[in-house]
């Protein structure tokens, strides 16, 4: 009897070192999260940001054509997110290759690197701005539909990634958003490159989030650079108008570039010159056109990528605001230099959209009357079904 009783306590105690060992290894493996991988300024380079309880989470190892590579991310803890944040460069890679990459045993995800040539698709997100739950759950069908193509080689996201830049919990949204796509932002995150801008509603280091690269000390956080294929990108920044003078000299710089090589120039930032909506008008906005305009128009910007209005609206405009009518062949317009198109990319999340409303141009500003500018505006009455109230939130 009590030799059974023997037996019976080393099979419970058996059982629950077992049970114990199944906890500790479910818990290693989700000690690693939120987890993305930003573009860097040339070829070789991506930024890797992820976030970890403890500071013991820095090793990581990248595999590619040439082998495998030892790293090791520097943990910072945060106060406000409660949690250490990590953050690497990995450079060296070579372009258009697939990679794989573990990080501490407890996560793994791949990437692939800009490609020198060829087409390419990518996904324009804006103002994800997550706040709530219905935030979260809208992103992440987004996400998983994006999840669903094996086509897009990276995503640009112009700003208001979350809606408070240092609330911990819409970041962890960002990444796991409930429902029935609660894990669509993780997977999505962890197996594409992105390009952020910083929005209004971010801070310039999106909290320790997301790693963006700067260009150089005297243009200002997230202002930067880089090529895919034939296309240069250069993400500037509309919230500090200080900088924007340095911004422009970078500006023309890349321009140059991009036109000695024969590149399309795209300019990406948060805060839209020309939209369709509510922030038409407002002063900040009025001076972002007025010093920008006829600036991207002069040094032959192809496309503008914005986001901030909530709304989807595209035009091709010159640099005194007027709409540049180009003529359609076989529905496509062909790109005339000196007249971008701007697109404002609505939103990719937060249930909230603006509307049009009449507004009185002030003088200098480079802009026509009743959103004549544009081709397509989603916030025109005869496609609006909310009015012209801004200030609702649809679910």
């Amino acid at each position: 009897m009590i030799y059974r009783l023997k037996r019976w306590s080393a099979a419970l105690l058996l059982g629950m070192f077992l049970s114990l060992l199944s906890i500790l290894q479910c818990f290693a493996a989700g000690t690693v999260s939120q987890v993305n991988l930003h573009i860097g300024q040339t070829p070789d380079a991506v930024y890797l940001t992820y976030s970890a309880p403890d500071a013991a989470q820095g090793a990581f190892s990248v595999t590619g054509p040439k082998g495998t590579v030892d790293y090791a991310a520097n943990p910072v803890w945060s106060d406000s997110a409660g949690k250490y944040l990590y953050s690497a460069k990995v450079d060296g890679l070579a372009p258009d290759s697939n990679y794989t990459y573990n990080i501490a045993g407890s996560y793994s995800g791949t990437f692939k690197t800009p490609a020198e040539t060829g087409a390419f698709t990518f996904a324009f997100l804006t103002d994800t701005q997550i706040g709530f739950e219905a935030d979260a759950k809208a992103t992440g069908a987004m996400f998983s539909l994006l999840n669903s193509r094996d086509d897009l080689a990276f995503a640009y996201i112009a700003g208001d990634i979350t809606d408070s830049s240092r609330n911990e919990r819409q970041w962890e949204m960002l990444f796991e958003n409930g429902g029935i796509n609660a894990n669509a932002g993780q997977t999505f995150f962890g197996s594409h490159l992105i390009a952020a801008a910083q929005g209004n509603h971010d801070n310039s280091s999106f909290s320790g989030h997301i790693t963006a690269p700067c260009a150089n000390s005297g243009v200002g956080p997230v202002v930067y650079a880089f090529d895919y294929s034939n296309v240069k990108f250069v993400v500037l920044n509309m919230n500090n108008p200080d900088t924007w003078a340095a911004q422009a000299d970078f500006l023309r710089q890349q321009a140059a570039d991009a036109k000695n090589n024969g590149k399309w120039l795209v300019a990406c930032f948060h805060q839209s010159l020309y939209s369709g909506a509510a922030h038409i008008v407002d002063s900040g906005i009025i001076s972002a056109r007025k010093f920008w305009s006829p600036l991207l128009a002069e040094l032959g910007v192809d496309l503008v990528l914005q986001g901030h209005d909530h709304v989807y609206a595209r035009g091709f405009v010159t640099g005194t605001g007027s709409n540049a009518n180009l003529s359609a062949e076989n529905n496509t317009y062909r790109s005339v230099s000196g007249i971008p198109l701007y697109i404002t990319g609505g939103h990719s999340g937060a249930v909230k959209w603006y509307a049009a409303r009449n507004y009185q141009i002030s003088a200098g500003d480079p802009l026509t009357p009743n959103y004549s500018f544009l081709d397509v505006n989603s916030a025109a009455p005869a496609q609006n079904p909310w009015g012209t109230d801004t200030s609702k939130t649809h679910e």
